[in-house]
């Protein structure tokens, strides 16, 4: 995440700068662009956090294993997805 939010020019080839307003008449600015694509990483950083996190003892290793058994998971997995 820091990574590509200092070097965003860079990956993206989306340059702002920071006193840059969130709005540039109707359309949202590149900085807003810029912070959209940087939220949405971090959300899904977590959702693979979330599958990952799953399985705590060092002898499991498949952290797919079971994936679909567990109803609870997959409806907030999937709600934090489409949302």
């Amino acid at each position: 995440m820091f990574l590509m939010f200092w070097f965003n020019e860079d990956i993206w080839g989306i340059t702002y700068q920071m006193n840059d307003p969130w709005m540039d008449g109707v359309d949202p600015s590149k900085k807003t662009e810029a912070f959209t694509m940087l939220f949405n990483i971090f959300v899904y950083m977590n959702l693979f956090n979330m599958i990952n996190c799953r399985k705590i003892k060092p002898t499991r290793r498949n952290v797919f294993k079971g994936l679909g058994s567990n109803l609870y998971f997959m409806i907030v997995f999937f709600s934090i997805a489409v949302v």
